[in-house]
C-alpha cells in the first residue's frame, strides 16, 4: 500500500527539491504538466516492489551499515570527520520539509537495501565496449529511404514487344 499521506509527503519533498534546484518559479502547475505526480507514484511503486523482492531473497542492511553511510556522507562531515550527533540532528531538522533522525535513517536503510539488491542482480554482468557500441548503433542509426513504386501495368500500353523479343 501507498497511502495518500505518504504520496503527499514524497510529492512535497520533490516539489521542494525542484524549487531549490530551479528557483521559486517552478510551480505546481508546471510540474503537473510534466507528469511529475505519475513519475513520483511510479517511483514509489518501484521502490516498494524492490523492497518486497529484497525481503523475499533475504537482502537486509544492518544498523552498522546505516551508521557507516551516515558517517561517510559529505553533508555530515567537517574536516574529514563526522559533525557529531547533535549537529547531525540539527541538519536533519533544517531540511525542507524537516526530517527526524528516525525517518532519515529509515529512508537511508531502504535506499541501501535497494542498492544491495541491484548490486546482487547486476554486479556479475559485464558488457564489452563493442557490445555497447553495437547496441547504440542498432537503437540510434537511422536511414532515410525514398522510393517510387512502379508497376508494369501502368506502362504496358506504351511498349511494343515483338514475338522475337519475348
Amino acid at each position: 500500500e501507498i497511502t495518500v499521506g505518504e504520496f503527499q509527503r514524497t510529492y512535497q519533498a520533490q516539489l521542494q527539491a525542484y524549487r531549490s534546484a530551479y528557483g521559486a518559479n517552478m510551480s505546481e502547475q508546471v510540474l503537473k504538466q510534466l507528469g511529475i505526480e505519475q513519475q513520483i507514484l511510479q517511483q514509489m511503486v518501484d521502490e516498494r516492489a524492490a523492497l518486497a523482492e529484497a525481503d523475499r531473497v533475504g537482502v537486509a542492511v544492518s544498523d552498522e551499515e546505516v551508521r557507516r553511510r551516515i558517517f561517510s556522507t559529505a553533508a555530515f562531515m567537517e574536516n574529514g570527520a563526522f559533525i557529531g550527533e547533535q549537529r547531525y540532528e540539527v541538519a536533519l531538522r533544517s531540511q525542507v520539509p524537516p526530517m527526524t533522525k528516525a525517518v532519515f535513517e529509515e529512508n537511508l536503510r531502504r535506499s541501501l537495501i535497494i542498492e544491495k539488491l541491484r548490486a546482487a542482480l547486476t554486479d556479475w554482468m559485464t558488457v564489452s565496449d563493442a557490445e555497447v557500441e553495437r547496441e547504440f548503433t542498432q537503437r540510434n542509426e537511422k536511414v532515410k529511404l525514398l522510393f517510387v513504386a512502379l508497376t508494369a501495368d501502368k506502362f504496358r500500353d506504351q511498349v511494343a514487344v515483338a514475338d522475337a523479343d519475348v
